[in-house]
């Protein structure tokens, strides 16, 4: 129930449950003419095994960044059509969402407190940047030559108050990853919206309680920077009763107070150009799609405006609402409790309605899918356009690959252009009945092989077919040379000096000069492979290069080979591969020599004086010498001399570390620690004695056992350890170590490890029990318990730890929390509010929905009546002032003598001082009052859902 970090950080977490689709209230499309399609068909679901997941989408791909509590999130791309799964990438850090960009091919997200690209083709890290703040979740935005990411730092204002500070916007080159540049701000700092020219960012104060998406303090002020100079264009008023904000206008930002006032800053200037009240109510969800604007309240009733002046177009309430919505060019998705709705955004009309089992977190959509997000996975549904415009495809296909002679033998042009208009007219279920019409008359003519083939082709004649067939062999053969020639290009500016030999390379390769096929595809290889040959020289000459950068030492030879390589127009290019072949030899041998030579030195510079006992100057001289005369024998001697030095001078090193270790953080009471001294420092060279490698592995295996064995102690002094104290010893005792002894010693610190595992989950669930403010579960029992932990740990009893952890941890789960409510339906939570009062000694009944006047229990105990309004709103969605106006009203119509206001959320500060003005009359409780008082009562999760499973009323 505790929420982690990954959560409190920005993930989603409202239950779902992956289950049968089912639509109804289907609408024709010739009915609505919505450019996406319907009836919408559903494709896939699919579920991912995550505490959070974040979706985008590409052209063809579904990108999903899964998050996982103990194990590496995952990146996942699938099929669009399909949704079969077409690769997965393996984080080991939060990953956020994944967005995809077609210019680079690369897939961008935040890895921890870095930014990440990948290759969609190979799934291949390109670069990874660490940002300076330590968040661990960013927002990524992918530009035309940059990849913007949102990163900030929280700072601790007190108990549960946090508050975003030293924000920062980073624009990285997204081919490197480099920082091209940054804004910096000492509040959040959000980008808001962007044109060609022109930035739009929020900066203010944001402080929060737990969760950085249930603000407490939000005066934003928006600005506008010069895309290309990050100059300052201008800077509106603190926003006040800051709510949310739109972009996307041509006119400018429109933003929306938490009192349902709408206001639009011009974007050249900033200056407000029109305000109007939209909604009496809190917006909970906004959205624009051309001229126009919408905002969901918290009323469930959705508002469409003009963008230009305000105007109300149209409003309408939606009594399934849950709160979210998602627009395309023409159709709004409102997310409800068990689906969606496809809403006109013209006339705010319902299309059509679909259904899920099991509760929707969010909603996606475009012009062409639905795309529906559980906690638990994905639903995708195709529409019309969608599908219709991949039975083009598949009909095009067969023109593009079969030639013109389809549209006169069997009416498929005729029938594909039709399809064509009907798709652009919207004509969906009649451009796909053309389209695979099309596709079909074209297979009949191009299906089949052989004499197959021939029967099919009919008028066309076996003669035809065959030249169709000479002519794309012809066409291929001419696409290869052209493409060869580019290169060839490129290694003229390469190797300017071998420039002529190309070009005649070029000319004799043209395969328009020759008349048998065979001779014109021999030529195009030909010349290919003289490119190749001509490219692996360019890369043994930078090698060259490289190396007399790199090094002092004489390589005269090398450099001298290299020289005498000549290209003629007429030289074979089976020679001239052999010399490339025999120079790339030279050249190899030569710079693992180099780079076994500065090891050597490296190594002996790190071990001082005992690598003098190995004489290992005279094998560095003896390797410079055979590098001078360049002799190839010699030189691959001089590697396998300097090779044989560095594995004895690595083991000298390791030697000197290992004593070290045992001195600083190896040593345990009981443990003969001198002794192992002595035995690792006897070690003779490995040039000298077999097998002193493999001891060596041993003792090192051994001091990292005991350096674990150190840390579980510091930890915990009474753990039971002397079993593997006598073992070690033993260990230390033998003149050859023992590989099996060593792997039980290994095997027991696994388990004196995985006890103390356990252990500290049980002492965390200890502390969890003990901070619940006013919790009744600090009893005898959980004291009881901490003394049983005690014993078993000291005892090395894990079993006896993991059972008391788990028995821990149950009375942990019996212990509200802010999010198990969250989870409830609006019904759910009206009945929990009614069971806390009857838990106070009152008898409450719930009131019929359509009727409440704003009153959803009623709750008396003899004494007092109380009329009671149940809000159960998302986080950072607070309770407005509208609100409590309303709750007064209703009590001066009934015979209550208080009124109370119970949310999920919290309050605005306005609806605090509106309160504040009646005081004794209205009574306010927020989210974390809500689960204190919950805590206090007999009401324990587990009780409540076996009043849930017996019915509740």
């Amino acid at each position: 129930m505790k929420s982690s970090r990954r959560e409190v950080l920005g993930t989603i977490t409202t239950a779902g449950v992956v289950g049968y689709v089912s639509r109804s209230n289907t609408a024709s499309q010739e009915e609505t003419n919505q450019k996406i399609g319907f009836p919408l068909e559903f494709a896939w679901d699919t579920e991912f095994s995550g505490v959070s997941h974040h979706v985008s989408r590409s052209e063809e791909t579904v990108f999903v960044g899964v998050g996982r509590e103990s194990i590496d999130d995952q990146i996942i791309a699938l099929d669009l059509m399909s949704g079969r799964e077409q690769w997965t990438i393996d984080v080991s850090s939060i990953v956020g969402t994944p967005i995809y960009d077609s210019d680079s091919n690369y897939v961008f997200t935040s890895v921890g407190n870095a930014v990440a690209a990948y290759d969609y083709d190979t799934q291949e890290q390109v670069w990874q940047t660490q940002l300076q703040y330590e968040t661990t979740y960013y927002i990524v935005h992918p530009f035309e030559d940059f990849v913007l990411a949102e990163n900030y730092e929280i700072d601790t204002l007190g108990r549960d108050r946090y508050e975003y500070r030293h924000s920062q916007l980073v624009a990285l080159d997204k081919s490197t990853g480099e920082i091209k540049w940054r804004i910096e701000s000492q509040t959040r700092l959000i980008l808001v919206g962007e044109t060609d020219d022109t930035l739009y960012l929020s900066q203010g104060a944001d402080v929060f309680e737990t969760d950085p998406y249930q603000p407490l303090e939000l005066t934003p002020e928006i600005t506008a920077l010069d895309k290309e100079t990050k100059d300052e264009r201008w800077t509106s008023p603190p926003l006040e009763d800051f709510e949310t904000i739109l972009d996307g206008f041509d006119q400018g930002i429109v933003w929306l107070a938490t009192n349902g006032r709408a206001s639009a800053l011009d974007s050249q200037t900033g200056d407000t150009y029109w305000e109007t009240q939209l909604t009496p109510a809190t917006p909970s969800s906004v959205g624009q799609a051309g001229p126009y604007g919408f905002v969901l309240d918290e009323s469930d009733t959705i508002t469409a405006f003009a963008a230009s002046d305000g105007e109300i177009v149209w409003q309408q309430s939606y009594e399934e609402s849950s709160g979210q919505f998602a627009v395309t060019e023409d159709t709004l998705i409102n997310q409800t409790d068990s689906g969606f709705q496809c809403i006109d955004t013209v006339t705010g009309e319902v299309i059509d309605t679909y259904s899920i089992v099991g509760p929707v977190e969010t909603v996606y959509g475009d012009v062409e899918t639905v795309a529906v997000q559980t906690e638990s996975g994905i639903h995708l549904y195709h529409g019309q356009r969608y599908l219709t415009d991949s039975a083009l495809d598949d009909a095009r296909g067969i023109g593009l690959l079969h030639g013109s002679v389809l549209a006169t033998v069997s009416g498929y042009g005729e029938k594909l252009t039709a399809a064509e208009i009907a798709f652009e007219e919207r004509q969906y279920s009649r451009a796909q009945e053309l389209a695979e019409s099309a596709e079909r008359r074209g297979r009949l003519i191009t299906g089949g092989a052989g004499i197959a083939v021939l029967g099919l082709i009919g008028s066309i004649g076996a003669g035809t077919y065959r030249h169709l067939q000479r002519r794309k062999y012809w066409n291929q053969i001419q696409t290869d040379y052209e493409t060869t020639v580019k290169k060839a290009v490129t290694l003229q500016d390469t190797l300017p000096e071998y420039s002529d030999a190309v070009e005649h390379r070029i000319e004799d390769g043209a395969p328009d000069q020759y008349e048998s096929l065979d001779d014109a595809r021999q030529a195009v290889t030909d010349l290919d492979r003289f490119l190749e040959v001509l490219d692996n020289y360019a890369t043994v000459r930078d090698q060259i290069t490289e190396l007399q950068k790199s090094t002092d030492c004489d390589i005269w030879y090398v450099i001298n080979q290299e020289e005498r390589l000549t290209v003629e127009p007429s030289t074979p290019v089976i020679g001239l591969d052999q010399d490339v072949d025999r120079l790339q030899t030279i050249v190899e041998a030569t710079a693992e020599t180099l780079r076994q030579k500065t090891k050597v030195e490296q190594q002996a510079a790190e071990v001082g004086s005992a690598a003098d006992d190995y004489d290992w100057m005279s094998a560095v001289d003896q390797a410079e010498q055979a590098l001078r005369e360049g002799d190839l024998d010699q030189i691959r001697d001089a590697q396998e001399s300097l090779s044989t030095i560095n594995t004895t001078l690595e083991m000298i090193e390791q030697r000197q570390q290992l004593v070290a270790r045992i001195d600083s953080e190896g040593r345990v009471a009981g443990i003969n620690q001198l002794q192992l001294q002595n035995r690792i420092e006897a070690e003779p060279y490995p040039a000298d004695v077999s097998g002193a490698v493999d001891r060596m592995e041993i003792y090192d295996d051994l001091v990292t056992c005991i350096e674990r064995i150190a840390v579980v102690v510091r930890w915990e002094s009474r753990v039971a350890t002397d079993d593997i104290v006598d073992n070690i010893n033993s260990q230390i005792e033998k003149n050859e170590p023992d590989s099996d002894l060593q792997a039980k010693i290994a095997e027991q610190v696994n388990e004196l490890e995985t006890l103390r595992e356990a252990a500290t989950q049980a002492y965390d669930a200890l502390d969890d029990l003990c901070s619940a403010q006013d919790s009744q579960q600090t009893t005898p029992e959980v004291n009881e318990l901490e003394t049983e932990l005690h014993k078993a740990l000291v005892a090395g009893d894990a079993e006896q730890v993991d059972d008391i952890s788990k028995r821990l941890q149950s009375m942990v789960d019996a212990t509200w929390e802010l999010n198990d409510v969250i989870e409830f339906d609006w019904q759910e939570f009206e009945n929990l509010v009614a069971r806390l009062y009857e838990d106070k000694g009152y008898d409450t009944r719930v009131t019929q929905r359509a009727d409440d006047r704003g009153i959803d229990i009623i709750a008396e105990n003899g004494q007092n009546q109380l009329i009671i309004q149940a809000k159960r709103h998302s986080f950072g969605n607070n309770v407005g002032r509208p609100t409590v106006q309303k709750t007064i009203g209703a009590l001066s119509g009934t015979s209550a003598n208080m009124a109370v206001i119970v949310t999920t959320a919290g309050f605005t500060q306005s609806a605090k001082e509106e309160a504040g003005r009646h005081i004794g009359r209205i009574k306010l409780v927020n989210g974390p009052q809500l689960i204190s008082e919950l805590n206090k009562s007999h009401l324990t999760p587990v009780a409540y859902e076996t009043l849930q499973s017996d019915g509740l009323p």
